[in-house]
């Protein structure tokens, strides 16, 4: 018995490994609340300033610091002496942004969009971005990794209200609608195109067209920067299996991809 309690008070003894994280509040004079929890509990929750080191033990954890009326989230996985950084500035301009639009049209006129967005600036964005739109019906919001307020849409475009990209990051926006007519006419600024036709193309301008070959099928692309035209035929109501096959599979691949890489805030 005194050898085992003398092994309880010897364990007991032992330092545990631990460990600093320095917290840096970029673009931000002022104090803030963190919480760090390690999925059980909270070991930490207090204000703190840019510098701030905190003492923790080895481990996975949620950093959630609160300012600016968001709430900032972290995941960080601790096995020395780190440092997690938080960006508080924001821009609502355009200018750091870029859009690609990946299109999938089906033979009954369906379209299937993905839109990513990149922002390649050293602040988060926060404000509206208009997407402009071909003639179209019947829209959809399928999935997003990124984050807004509302949807506005008028007849020639689409703009989210109140984004969040942060910086040097993208992420996708999933949506559907119906062209009523077979052509797709689009006034663009530069956005990067990618469209993959299910339906049959009779004519198309500000366009190329190469083959892509997407787990080892050849699916035939048109592709460009800018406005376009294409003019399509829509037969029946049917969708073949190797576009839907290629819709689905792109459209996962983005949203994974990016889902992972979702901005670090909530309202």
């Amino acid at each position: 018995m005194r050898l085992k309690g003398l092994s309880l008070l010897l364990l007991l003894l032992i330092p545990i490994q631990g460990y600093e994280v320095t917290v840096i509040l970029k673009n931000h004079d002022s104090g803030a609340m963190l919480t760090i929890s390690n999925g059980k509990e909270a070991v930490f929750s207090g204000p703190v300033f840019s510098g701030d080191r905190i003492p923790i033990e080895s481990g996975n954890y949620t950093f959630e610091l609160s300012a600016l009326n968001k709430t900032f989230i972290k995941k960080l996985r601790v096995e020395e002496n780190q440092t997690v950084e938080f960006n508080l500035g924001f821009t609502n301009s355009t200018e750091f942004l870029s859009v690609m639009l990946h299109a999938s049209v089906l033979r009954n006129g369906s379209v299937d969009e993905v839109i990513v967005v990149t922002n390649r600036g050293d602040l988060n964005f926060e404000g509206d971005l208009t997407i402009p739109m071909p003639d179209f019906t019947n829209f959809r919001l399928i999935t997003n990794s990124l984050d807004f307020l509302s949807i506005e849409i008028s007849n020639e475009s689409i703009t989210f209200r109140s984004l969040l990209v942060p910086e040097n990051e993208s992420g996708i926006i999933r949506i559907a609608y119906t062209l009523p007519t077979g052509e797709m006419i689009r006034k663009l600024s530069g956005e990067r195109v990618v469209i993959i036709p299910d339906a049959e193309v009779l004519e198309y301008r500000n366009l190329s067209y190469r083959e892509q070959q997407f787990d080892g099928v050849r699916i035939g692309l048109l592709e460009g920067n800018g406005s376009y035209y294409v003019k399509f035929r829509f037969v029946d109501y049917s969708v073949s299996f190797i576009s839907l096959a290629a819709i689905l599979l792109i459209s996962a691949s983005l949203f994974l991809v990016f889902l992972e890489r979702r901005g670090g805030w909530e309202e």
